[in-house]
């Protein structure tokens, strides 16, 4: 019979959130807090040797800017920071999260757009981009492998509450450290995702869903390695630094059937 481990952990995370206005249909606001992540729970139960805290120490903050000075459009600019007291990074050779034990901060900013252009079109488009550093030196290197810089998306929604539905998203995300020293990067990928929907009724409807409909040849994850045995071989690649991706799901539809009762 497995041996089943169980351990507990607690932590307090107070919160401050100031909001000053609104003036014009617009409003500014200071957030910060702490709070905290949770690292992979093997890590902790596992017994490795790894540090491995149940619970991690986060600090975050933001300021903003939140308008609706134009009609229709609601639009929010905030500059954040995020400091993590241990990073964790995912390790592509085990196919686990790790703890780093190296503190990391992030700094960037958020551009968020809601746009209602009518009762049956609204507009949602977001862009964001970070800079992602550790913060405790390391011959390795103080870039964060697999942190990402950029992400930007744009969807358009077509619903007016009657029997048919339809979005359509575009997303993107931008190229990313995937080494300490940022001699390997991965590339950017993106992805046309969309869905059709038909209300039988006000509890039911059907939905297909189309994802990759551009049929794009990216990847969902990248992850750098120290050794590489190419599929269908014996022979390994000489001792390096290689570059591992799983590929997105090439096109394909679901169908969705949703009710209530």
């Amino acid at each position: 019979m497995p041996r089943i481990t169980c351990t507990n952990d607690f932590i307090t995370s107070p919160k401050l959130n100031l909001v000053f206005g609104p003036w014009s249909k617009t409003e500014y606001y200071y957030s910060a807090g702490n709070g905290y992540h949770s690292n992979d729970a093997r890590g902790v139960t596992i017994g490795s040797g790894i540090r491995a805290n149940g619970l991690v120490r986060t600090f975050g903050q933001e300021v903003g800017i939140r308008t609706e000075i134009i009609d229709g459009l609601q639009t929010t600019l905030a500059v954040f920071q995020l400091d993590n007291a241990s990073e964790i990074i995912y390790i592509g050779d085990a196919g686990r999260t790790e703890d780093s034990g190296r503190r990391s901060r992030r700094t960037g900013f958020e551009f968020n757009n809601y746009f209602k252009a009518n009762s049956w079109l609204t507009i949602d488009a977001d862009y964001a981009i970070a800079r992602a550093r550790f913060r405790d030196a390391s011959d390795e290197g103080n870039y964060i492998p697999g942190a990402v810089e950029g992400v930007a998306s744009i969807a358009a929604i077509v619903d007016d509450g009657g029997t048919y539905s339809g979005s359509l998203q575009l997303r993107h995300f931008g190229p990313r450290p995937l080494t300490g020293d940022n001699s390997l990067r991965s590339n950017g990928t993106t992805t046309l995702n969309g869905k059709l929907g038909y209300r039988v009724s006000n509890d039911t409807r059907i939905e297909l869903i189309g994802f990759n409909l551009l049929n794009s040849r990216h990847s969902a994850i990248d992850y750098a390695v120290d050794s590489y045995t190419p599929p269908g071989s014996t022979t390994p690649l000489p001792d390096g630094t290689y570059r591992v991706f799983h590929p997105i799901e090439p096109l394909n539809f679901r169908v969705m059937l949703i009710t209530r009762y």
